[in-house]
């Protein structure tokens, strides 16, 4: 059986890079070590990071550019209609 964190059973370290075999932690080297990243990369909570750190960053340009574009059509038909 295979688990991450604490317990008994064979295990991967949080971090990847160390695999609990039972008695002692040993070093996790080639293919699988780049698995493990892989995989926590994928970890659903990530994700959801991700997209929600996306979407704040997101909507903030977009709310930044749509400021800009309505400042400048305000301050074009203010400077028009000083000049007539």
């Amino acid at each position: 059986m295979s688990q991450t964190g604490g317990g008994q059973w064979n295990q991967y370290s949080p971090d990847g890079k160390w695999w609990w075999d039972g008695h002692q932690w040993v070093p996790v080297t080639g293919d699988r070590a780049v698995g493990r990243a892989m995989e926590r990369a994928f970890e659903p909570r990530r994700i959801v990071r991700r997209m929600i750190i996306g979407r704040v960053i997101g909507c903030g340009i977009a709310i930044l550019l749509l400021s800009a574009i309505v400042a400048a059509v305000l301050l074009s038909a203010l400077s028009a209609s000083l000049h007539h």
